[in-house]
């Protein structure tokens, strides 16, 4: 197994979840920072608008169904780039 370093764009921000819902297709939930996706295994990142008003505890998946909880639960149906 070889670990190699990720940068989400969080900065010196903890990062509370990760998730990888498809080949190559990364997410991250940063504390206080919401979330960014990455659909090159990590080489790029951009942010989603994830609707949450708060920080983000816990990422995952139901069939081809993304759930992220925190701050009540809200999903996506698109591999995180879009979040009701």
């Amino acid at each position: 197994v070889t670990w190699s370093a990720l940068s989400p764009g969080f900065g010196t921000t903890p990062i509370r979840a990760v998730m990888s819902p498809a080949n190559g297709v990364l997410i991250a939930a940063g504390i206080g920072a919401g979330m960014r996706r990455s659909t090159d295994g990590g080489t790029t990142w951009e942010g989603v608008n994830s609707a949450f008003g708060g920080d983000i505890y816990v990422l995952g998946r139901v069939g081809s169904t993304l759930i992220a909880g925190g701050v009540g639960l809200r999903y996506s149906t698109d591999g995180g780039t879009t979040w009701q």
